[in-house]
């Protein structure tokens, strides 16, 4: 068992660096399923593999996606357990233009109670 933050740093998983992870964490980019995931939902090649490590798959006709629900995880701190199922975006697309505005030169107001920004 290891910490998140350090499974997403881990050279045989990601090799992150610790704010790399951080930032990813801080961005929403990594979930984990709670539940049991369907088979029909992620293919019988990634079931086996969930079943190897020690999750668990519920064989269902149908194209669900189990019993259970994503959760987003922000904490690095919280413990990744044999089995548990992630989902890491490791190059988030939120919002790809925001770093190529000048947000310096946008600002309309800045005193200690409110920041005032011309958003484009």
């Amino acid at each position: 068992n290891l910490r998140l933050q350090e499974f997403l740093a881990a050279d045989d998983v990601l090799g992150l660096s610790d704010n790399e992870a951080a930032e990813l964490l801080s961005l929403g980019s990594v979930w984990r399923f709670h539940g049991i995931v369907s088979e029909a939902a992620i293919g019988a090649q990634k079931a086996e593999w969930v079943r190897h490590h020690g999750g668990q798959v519920v064989a269902s006709p149908r194209r669900g996606r189990g019993v259970g629900s994503w959760h987003r995880e922000r904490y690095g701190g919280v413990m990744v357990n044999r089995g548990d199922l992630l989902r890491i975006h490791t190059r988030p697309k939120r919002f790809p233009g925001a770093s190529e505005v000048d947000w310096a030169s946008r600002i309309l107001l800045r005193n200690e109670d409110i920041l005032a920004v011309s958003k484009p």
